[in-house]
């Protein structure tokens, strides 16, 4: 992780590990699909703003909201300069109809750091689109790799677990570590 993000490693690992817990709770309903995400805003002082996890909306079948739309959208008035967003998955690009991508709605709300857990790979967003979309935006990235082996056991369907933890892409990481 690079150290311009305003929080320490361990500090991260903290925040990211509650990230972690959030998006669990989404196991507990059985029409919600995989990746389970969570997400928070942490103020510069190092408060918890407000939090959110992937989830089913009400009244709109088969329709989610992200995590990261969640906090934004209980945190917006208590953001600062300062604040960062936390999620264990990268932040998509991807929108539909009914929204805007995740990536533009941290531009738009005016966060200007964001930490992540894992890349998404997705078939609807490439890795490292939501990463590159938000430097071009002038918003500071981290990919935070404490805790995503964890996160790809436990948030990620198997197919991305599997490719995760396959040799070639274990080889490619520590290339670029």
């Amino acid at each position: 992780m690079k150290s311009m993000i305003l929080f320490s490693p361990e500090q991260i690992k903290c925040y990211m590990e509650r990230c972690l817990e959030l998006a669990l709770e989404a196991r507990d309903d059985k029409k919600m699909h995989r990746p389970y995400v969570g997400a928070m805003l942490v103020s510069g002082s190092g408060e918890i703003i407000s939090a959110g996890r992937k989830s089913l909306a009400p009244g709109l079948k088969g329709f989610s909201v992200h995590a990261e739309h969640q906090a934004i959208d209980e945190g917006i008035y208590d953001l600062d300069q300062k604040t960062v967003l936390i999620t264990t998955l990268e932040p998509c690009t991807s929108k539909d109809y009914r929204r805007q991508s995740c990536s533009e709605l941290i531009v738009k709300s005016g966060i200007k750091q964001v930490v992540f857990g894992a890349y998404d790979n997705s078939p609807t967003c490439r890795p490292h689109n939501g990463e590159k979309y938000l430097q071009s935006q002038g918003i500071k990235t981290a990919y935070f790799e404490g805790l995503n082996e964890r996160i790809a056991k436990e948030l990620m369907d198997k197919k991305y677990a599997n490719e995760f933890f396959s040799k070639k892409n274990i080889a490619q990481r520590n290339r670029q570590g």
